[in-house]
């Protein structure tokens, strides 16, 4: 009896390892979640940035006073960002006096499009497309 009240109480070596190997494995499963989560968020900032890129171009096609003979493609260096493209095209509508114009900007594999209808003061739209 003397001898059971002496005995220490204490893990194994392999309950020690699968305690080690359970801690690990939750480890690298958290690490790989916000490895994941920074890619996501990454894109999608690169994903709004393009947008509001595609917007302000838009934006400009609303402004001139032909849009159809508007520029067609560009880079925003002039921003400070020559990585970033962008490629619009202006067509006719069945309506006189408007035109369909979608705005595309890209930055390596990622792009974003905006599409809308621009009023044409000039009722001078009669072809497909934008001529620089």
């Amino acid at each position: 009896m003397g001898s059971n009240r002496n005995r220490i109480h204490a893990f194994t070596l392999v309950e020690a390892l699968v305690a080690a190997a359970l801690v690990g494995l939750g480890i690298a499963s958290v690490l790989g979640g916000i490895s994941a989560l920074m890619r996501a968020e990454s894109k999608a900032l690169e994903a709004e940035e393009l947008q509001r890129f595609a917007h302000r171009k838009f934006q400009e096609f609303g402004t001139v006073v032909d849009p159809s003979a508007a520029e067609d493609s560009g880079t925003f260096e002039e921003e400070g960002r020559p990585d970033v493209a962008w490629s619009a095209t202006v067509e006719t509508t069945e309506v006189e006096s408007l035109l369909q114009v979608s705005v595309t900007t890209n930055k390596g594999l990622a792009s974003q499009t905006i599409s809308g209808l621009v009023a044409d003061p000039s009722g001078a739209a009669t072809t497909t497309g934008a001529t620089p």
